[in-house]
């Protein structure tokens, strides 16, 4: 099989993990990203292997803010260093290297260490290519959020707002990927709102932010973000 066909093959399992992922089914995840990995290293495509890792970082996110256990969030920072690890050992860079140190300060900030979180966001935006707009919009929302947590900084709340007209403008994303996307930023939206002490605005941005949840679970059978924001909402009390 030539590497361009094996590369179609592997991020055919990118896609089906992140299906899984979304509808909650993780063990099948788990396998599915496993096997990408394997293949990718088998490959020798470091990057590969890397984005695997990746994916694998979110499955222990979902854990961890489902059941605050902190063993998920040890499992994720030790993947996230792993990745990171590569990346600077096969020199992966770009996109890859991006999503690990957006991943690695997830870390932090569930932490409420925002100050670290912070200052990872930012490497990771400064890492991402800024021609994937879906995937800047997404990264600059977590800097964001976490620049506001930290400092207490209204302009952070601009930052929200141009990451959310950043994906609202992006047609290349998958309508799923767009969805998840859309309403993770305006969650953010709505808890920097209620930080802001704008009710008004935080029930306005949840509402967005739910209806693209229903949406994702009406259409693609992916629930997860509407746990999310069922969670959230009891923390905003919205």
């Amino acid at each position: 099989m030539a590497e361009s066909e094996k590369e179609k093959e592997i991020r055919r399992l990118f896609e089906d993990f992140e299906n899984l992922s979304e509808q909650g089914r993780t063990t099948e995840a788990l396998a599915v990203i496993d096997r990408a990995s394997v293949d990718a290293a088998a490959a020798k495509r470091s990057d590969l292997v890397v984005e695997a890792l990746n994916h694998k970082l979110h499955i222990f996110k979902h854990l961890y803010q489902k059941t605050g256990q902190e063993i998920y969030l040890v499992m994720m920072r030790s993947e996230a260093f792993s990745a990171l690890a590569l990346a600077d050992k096969f020199q992966v860079s770009g996109a890859p290297k991006a999503a690990a140190l957006l991943r690695y300060a997830d870390t932090f900030y569930m932490e409420g260490k925002y100050q670290e979180s912070t200052a990872l966001y930012a490497q990771a935006l400064e890492a991402l290519p800024k021609t994937v707009s879906g995937a800047y919009a997404e990264f600059l929302s977590h800097y964001a959020i976490s620049e506001l947590k930290w400092r207490q900084n209204p302009e952070a709340f601009k930052k929200l707002s141009e990451a959310l007209s950043l994906a609202e403008a992006d047609g290349a994303l998958r309508p799923f990927h767009k969805l998840i996307i859309l309403s993770g930023i305006q969650a953010r939206l709505a808890e920097a709102s209620t930080i802001l002490n704008n009710r008004a605005e935080s029930e306005r941005y949840f509402t967005r932010a739910e209806e693209n949840a229903l949406k994702l679970e009406r259409e693609y059978g992916m629930p997860m973000r509407r746990i999310q924001l069922e969670n959230l909402k009891q923390q905003l009390n919205l």
